[in-house]
């Protein structure tokens, strides 16, 4: 697939949704091409999903949405990024309009603490050991790796996560997020497109 040219924005009406539910893609980082930001995007993503996070603070908290997480899947061939988020019915738009401030404001230098990013990579690095103690999942796991990188790449990771700088997530902001091109999307059921007609924000500008 040709990479991402410009952003692509469009609206699914489906009754059977009850809640509103809002996707944003990017193609991320692969592990044939650039390594270390397949760990920095790791290490981003944990930080971001965490309850004290300002991403969560300024979304759930807020009461803007009912759920929002980033998620990065390593692949060989392009893992893409994703922001998932499941906007509060009554404030939609307001709930957009956050979504693209907070993308916008992700490489920030103060916007992970020290604090954050020194404690992401420590219990990354636990969940790979508690992983390794269940044998049917280990399988799983070199399998995995095998396929998406390399059993070298798995054996070393925590290593490596723990090389993780401030500017390496900064750069990977900066390289496959903040004003990279994107696809959109937002499923809605068709009350609540009557309603918010979000085809009159949700598009490219």
């Amino acid at each position: 697939m040709k990479p991402l040219a410009k952003h692509d924005h469009y609206i699914v009406e489906s009754d059977k949704t009850p809640i509103p539910y809002l996707l944003i893609s990017w193609h991320g980082p692969d592990t044939r091409n650039d390594i270390p930001a397949t760990y920095a995007a790791d290490v981003f993503s944990f930080i971001v999903n965490q309850n004290g996070s300002k991403m969560k603070q300024a979304l759930i908290n807020s009461g803007l949405a009912q759920q929002a997480d980033v998620n990065y899947y390593t692949q060989k061939y392009t893992g893409p990024i994703s922001f998932m988020v499941s906007p509060n019915p009554g404030k939609i738009q307001e709930c957009y309009q956050e979504v693209l401030k907070q993308i916008s404001r992700w490489d920030e230098d103060d916007y992970l603490s020290d604090v954050q990013i020194e404690r992401a990579k420590r219990l990354l690095s636990i969940e790979q050991v508690k992983r390794r103690e269940v044998t049917s999942e280990y399988a799983h796991l070199l399998s995995f790796w095998w396929a998406s990188a390399s059993v070298d790449y798995y054996t070393h990771y925590e290593e490596n996560l723990n090389k993780i700088t401030r500017k390496d997530l900064l750069d990977y902001v900066r390289e496959y997020i903040k004003d990279k091109p994107y696809c959109a999307g937002m499923m809605l059921d068709k009350a609540t497109i009557q309603s918010v007609k979000p085809q009159e924000f949700f598009k490219s500008i």
